[in-house]
């Protein structure tokens, strides 16, 4: 409480009667928060009740940069994080560490780059708050093959990643389920038909489906929360198990690989990469366990959204500093996470972690810590698979309708027939861990870091040629004109279109002359222009190491592969 409150209110009133006054205050506002969010929620499932709904308004206020960061952070971890144990075996305990946060530093600055050439290029876009849609983008760096391109590994990755989620849930909670119950129910379940498909469809109906109809991203911040949450459990389960130096059985590895009285520990720990190959391997891994760039175009948006309703007076600056934010902590709580689960789980097992596909093999299922960590991860897919949905529901609506927001009957049949393709291969799934290893290695290091390290280095080449076709004084002086110049021309794009009609009528009573939050956009976009024209290294090193990823990746994946056929 300040002075002037303590003044107002008398003044003399006890420390703790203060005290108790803001605990009170501060509780009454989170659970005002809290309120709020849910109705957000319950307003974005009440739209698919209205078939006449034609649009969805979004945000009407500015988004939590912890919402953002949950999103980000459940797209990015997931089940990958029980295969780093591995990784720091064919790494080492020197460069697995390092591999994380330079593949950490990579995509953070990949998602800004993307973020950079969204705010300059400002294609010609239907969207009224005029942020182009990653199509869009790659039309325009690229042309009609580049957005071609971008489509097909759009919707492969997010089918594909779908799909494995499935695949997984299946056997995730099954073996959990089978290793909770006794050995007369598990007989029972089996003879009534429960099988791992029926589990994944248990799971489909009630978490992964009513999740993929939401509208928007900021009303999944919740299960994304439990989703990092368990994750978390699952490092703390791992480091536990560290500091009292492995259980003393590991039945379920033994039942794996037919062996019995396996000792722990299983020789030394591996300071350097025992070879080149299991160096690639663990960079093949790491490089994808950060990957959130699948749903950063669509969170970028209801940022900008949000903060056209915020007391900012250039919602694109701001909506990129959130971004900016919520990147930094997505990707320090991944490396803290993924670093507690590689160094715990290697320092327990050892070389024991390559013998099954999974470090959960190698504990004790029968345990019940053992038993929830299947539970955790089954949530860990079944939250993340609405945000792939999402980006490949977007996918698909800018394939047959660009530029229209999806009614109720559009959006819910395009929701039913992503879930519908990815269940049903799931379903009848027994091997498909090789088509999707191809498609994951084929696709994931070019969308990632490939493309935007090339869109960023066209963009700039774009900025030259309109630098020396104008001079510098009109385009420092000018930009709005030199691009309204540049769209007469067949350039296209640019800052003329910053201002959408949309933001004028949001922001003119509240900013005063609407020609002075004109002019604050302009200069941002012309600092951002610049930076663009006078650094253009970082596009090529990030065009570079998109290409060493992506031959790294494929080289890692087709060894693989012909040593599990050999």
């Amino acid at each position: 409480m300040s002075t002037f409150e303590r003044s107002q209110s008398g003044g003399g009133a006890p420390a703790t009667r203060q005290s108790s006054h803001v605990s009170a205050r501060s509780v009454g506002s989170s659970v005002k928060e809290s309120l709020q969010k849910t109705h957000d929620v319950l307003d974005d499932i009440a739209t698919l009740m209205d078939a006449e709904n034609n649009r969805h308004e979004g945000p009407t206020k500015p988004l939590a940069t912890s919402a953002v960061v949950f999103n980000l952070a459940n797209t990015t971890m997931g089940v990958g994080i029980l295969t780093l144990a591995t990784t720091f075996q064919d790494a080492g305990l020197v460069a697995g560490p390092i591999l994380m946060v330079l593949c950490a530093i990579c995509t953070y600055y990949s998602v800004m780059m993307l973020i950079k050439v969204i705010n300059i290029c400002r294609v010609p876009s239907k969207d009224e708050q005029g942020v182009p849609s990653i199509e869009e983008v790659a039309e325009y760096c690229l042309g009609w093959w580049g957005k071609c391109w971008i489509q097909l590994v759009l919707v492969m990755i997010c089918v594909g990643t779908l799909i494995a989620y499935l695949v997984s849930v299946k056997s995730l909670f099954y073996s959990g389920l089978i290793h909770l119950i006794s050995e007369n129910a598990k007989h029972t379940i089996e003879d009534h038909g429960f099988t791992q498909q029926t589990s994944m469809l248990v799971i489909l109906i009630l978490l992964c489906l009513p999740l993929s109809l939401l509208r928007r991203l900021d009303g999944l911040w919740f299960t994304s929360f439990l989703s990092v949450v368990s994750i978390l459990y699952f490092v703390i389960i791992t480091l536990v198990h560290y500091a009292n130096n492995g259980p003393e059985f590991c039945d379920e590895l033994h039942r794996a690989n037919g062996t019995h009285g396996v000792e722990l520990p299983a020789g030394p720990a591996n300071i350097a990469p025992p070879s080149f190959r299991g160096l690639l391997d663990a960079f093949n891994i790491i490089s994808v366990s950060y990957i959130c760039q699948l749903t950063v175009v669509p969170i970028q948006k209801e940022l900008v959204k949000g903060q056209m309703y915020g007391d900012e007076r250039v919602p694109y600056k701001a909506a990129k500093m959130q971004m900016s934010r919520a990147m930094l902590i997505t990707m320090l709580i991944a490396l803290c996470l993924y670093s507690g689960a590689g160094f715990g789980g290697y320092l327990t097992w050892r070389q024991l972690t390559s013998l099954p596909s999974t470090i959960l093999a190698c504990y004790n299922p029968d345990t019940t810590s053992i038993v929830v960590v299947f539970f955790c991860m089954t949530a860990v897919l079944a939250f993340s698979y609405p945000l792939i949905a999402f980006t490949a529901r977007c996918t698909i609506a800018h394939l047959f309708w660009p530029g229209e927001e999806l009614n109720t009957v559009k959006h819910v049949g395009v929701t039913l027939g992503i879930v519908g393709v990815s269940t049903t291969v799931a379903y009848f799934a027994t091997k498909l861990t090789t088509v999707i290893s191809l498609l994951s290695a084929l696709c994931t290091p070019s969308l990632c870091f490939l493309l935007p390290g090339v869109w960023y280095t066209v963009a700039r080449r774009k900025e030259l040629e309109q630098y020396n076709k104008v001079g510098e004084d009109e385009y420092l002086q000018h930009p709005a004109y030199m691009m309204e110049k540049g769209d007469a021309e067949g350039q296209g794009g640019g800052v003329s279109t910053i201002v959408s009609e949309r933001t004028q009528l949001l922001n003119a009573e509240r900013y005063g002359p609407l020609a002075d939050m004109c002019k604050e956009e302009v200069d941002f976009v012309r600092k951002e222009r610049m930076e663009l024209r006078e650094n253009g290294t970082i596009g090529y090193v990030m065009s570079g190491l998109g290409v060493f990823m992506q031959i790294a990746c494929l080289s890692s994946t087709i060894m693989a592969l012909a040593d599990g056929s050999s």
